[in-house]
């Protein structure tokens, strides 16, 4: 028998914090086999797709701020 995923609600909607990924029936009845679970990604997962900063792009960024600042020192003098 397969396992039933139960869904906190029927509407798709906010995940509430502590569900990572909540199934909710699409079509078909509970204990239909055919059935699609569509998953919710929580809304905290987004911030960790972000790419974590290399130290090249941290180089680069710094370099472009010491340039930054001499060519305002320039202009200042």
């Amino acid at each position: 028998m397969k396992r039933i995923i139960k869904p906190f609600r029927n509407v798709i909607g906010n995940v509430p914090r502590g569900h990572k990924q909540v199934g909710i029936i699409s079509e078909g009845k509970w204990f239909g086999l055919n059935w699609e679970i569509e998953k919710i990604v929580d809304k905290s997962k987004r911030k960790q797709r972000r790419e974590t900063p290399t130290v090249a792009s941290i180089n680069e960024l710094l370099a472009s701020l010491h340039s930054t600042q001499e060519s305002i020192a320039q202009r200042l003098a």
